[in-house]
C-alpha cells in the first residue's frame, strides 16, 4: 500500500467508535477505536485502545496506550508507548517500543530502540539494534550494530552482525545471585560477527574475528580468527582459531 500525500479528509474517533478504512490524510483516535479494513494515511496516532482490522501504511505511527494491528505495518516511523500489537510484518526506518510489543511477523528497520520487552516470531532485520530489557526472536537477528543490556531473559536463534556487545547491568547482577542468571540472560544457538563482547550468555557457537567472553558465559565452542580472551567466571568447552 502506497501512502497517499494528497488526500486532505481526516479520520477521528473520540471516545469509543468505529470507522472503516481507506485513505485519509491523518487518522487519531483518543479513546477506543476499530478501523475495519486497510488504512492509509501520513499520520496515524492512537490513545487509549485501538484497533486496525487490516493492513496499516503512514508516514508515522504512533500508539500511546494499547494498540493492535491484524495485518501489515509500513511507516518510517513506529513508535509504541505501552503495549503494540502487530500480528503481521513490520517495516519502516524506526521502530521504538517504550513498553511492550509483539510481532507475528518478521521486523525490518533502519533502528530498532527497545525499552522494555519485544517478542518477534520471525527475524528481525536492522542497521542498528538496541535492547535495554528483553526480548525473543524467533529466527535471525541481523544488524550491523547490536547492543543489548539485559533487564530481563533475551533470546534468538541466531545472532549476526558486525559489531555484537551483551552487557548486564551492575545492579541486575546481585539479583542474578539471588534468583537465578536465566531471569537475565541472552540464549542463543549461534553468535557470528567481526568484534564480539559478551556477558552472561548462553550460546551453542560463537564465531569472529575479535571475540571476547566476559562473565556469566556458557559457550560451547568459539571460532575466532584474531583474538580471544574468556573471562575466569566463564565456560568455553571448545576453543578454535581459524
Amino acid at each position: 500500500m502506497e501512502a497517499q500525500p494528497n488526500i486532505t479528509n481526516d479520520l477521528s474517533i473520540s471516545g469509543s467508535g468505529s470507522a472503516d478504512g481507506g485513505r485519509y490524510r491523518n487518522a487519531r483516535i483518543n479513546g477506543n477505536g476499530r478501523i475495519d479494513g486497510d488504512l492509509e494515511c501520513r499520520s496515524y496516532k492512537s490513545a487509549g485502545h485501538s484497533h486496525v482490522y487490516g493492513s496499516l501504511a503512514a508516514r508515522e505511527v504512533i500508539i500511546r496506550g494499547s494498540g493492535s494491528v491484524s495485518g501489515n505495518v509500513r511507516s518510517e516511523l513506529v513508535s509504541v508507548s505501552g503495549n503494540g500489537e502487530f500480528r503481521g510484518d513490520v517495516a519502516g526506518r524506526q521502530f521504538k517500543v517504550n513498553g511492550s510489543a509483539g510481532i507475528g511477523g518478521s521486523l525490518t528497520a533502519d533502528t530498532a530502540v527497545i525499552r522494555g520487552s519485544v517478542q518477534i516470531n520471525g527475524d528481525c532485520e536492522a542497521e542498528k539494534f538496541e535492547a535495554y530489557g528483553g526480548f525473543e526472536v524467533g529466527g535471525l537477528l541481523n544488524a550491523g550494530i547490536i547492543d543489548i543490556r539485559l533487564f530481563g531473559p533475551c533470546r534468538a536463534r541466531e545472532i549476526g552482525g558486525e559489531s555484537i556487545q551483551v552487557k548486564k547491568n551492575g545492579f541486575l547482577n546481585s539479583l542474578a545471585s539471588l534468583f537465578g542468571s536465566k531471569l537475565t540472560s541472552l540464549e542463543a544457538g549461534i553468535i557470528e560477527g567481526d568484534v564480539i563482547y559478551l556477558e552472561h550468555t548462553s550460546a551453542s557457537v560463537v564465531r569472529g574475528r575479535d571475540v571476547k567472553i566476559g562473565p556469566g558465559c556458557e559457550i560451547g565452542r568459539v571460532e575466532y580468527t584474531n583474538t580471544l580472551y574468556v573471562d575466569n567466571h566463564s565456560t568455553v568447552a571448545e576453543r578454535q582459531q581459524l
